[in-house]
């Protein structure tokens, strides 16, 4: 334990008893025993909060590439949406029907409406699963 051997152990042990007297002793072992409890508490503490720590930092690397899929998808969704409403307006001064383009373009504009409201939900799914590994952590 610590480098000593048994003897020397003992012989601190004895030299500590003839110094302190028996009820200082004892009294000095409780107090060195609780403080090395509060120590052993406190580099257990520093252990766990620095793999919070790295949990955080992973949890914010997923967050930030799931946000880049999603702004990626969205900024895709508004090109399409653009080159739609393109051809839309050039179809309508094509022909005399406006009721077919206008439809099916309703129609796009919803599935884009829908496809923005699920990644904005799935955007702040992801923030609130972290805030709350943060507030358990």
């Amino acid at each position: 334990m610590f480098g000593f051997s048994l003897t020397q152990l003992f012989l601190v042990c004895m030299v500590a008893l003839v110094v302190l007297g028996p009820k200082q002793t004892v009294e000095f072992a409780y107090s060195l025993g609780r403080q090395l409890g509060r120590c052993k508490r406190f580099f257990d503490g520093c252990k766990q909060e620095l793999d919070l720590q790295k949990i955080a930092a992973n949890c914010s690397s997923v967050l930030k590439e799931h946000n880049d899929e999603m702004t990626l998808a969205l900024k895709q969704a508004m090109k399409l949406n653009e080159k739609n409403l393109g051809k839309d307006q050039d179809d309508q001064a094509a022909t005399k029907h406006a009721d077919t383009p206008a439809s099916t373009n309703a129609g796009e504009d919803k599935q884009l409406l829908a496809r923005m409201a699920d990644l904005e939900r799935e955007i702040s799914a992801l923030k609130s699963e972290i805030c709350n590994r943060k507030k358990i952590s």
